[in-house]
């Protein structure tokens, strides 16, 4: 994990908790959601090998959910660059829970 990512959690965990938010105590885990309202585990494809990705920017999302569906608002957007490079990530199937 880039180690700017677990920095960036926990400043934002101390600032939302000075102005009042009541947040998750559970440690910061890294992750992105690929598949939801899945029944079976067969009905996913198999991931035989690491995906390589490049994260360039954070979004905050308010996300709203309705009878209709999920609505998805981008509130900000801040940039992820150091020093000119990109943060990079990979994810594996042994990192999928």
């Amino acid at each position: 994990m880039p180690e700017a990512l677990p920095y960036l959690s926990k400043s934002l965990a101390q600032r939302l908790a000075q102005v009042g938010f009541n947040l998750d105590e559970r440690p910061f885990r890294a992750h992105m959601t690929l598949a939801r309202k899945v029944r079976q585990l067969s009905q996913l494809p198999k991931l035989e090998q690491p995906i390589s990705f490049t994260v360039t920017e954070f979004s905050l999302v308010r996300s709203w959910t309705s009878e209709a569906g999920s609505t998805y608002t981008k509130l900000s957007v801040w940039p992820l660059w150091e020093s000119g490079a990109a943060i990079q990530g990979v994810h594996s199937r042994g990192a999928m829970r």
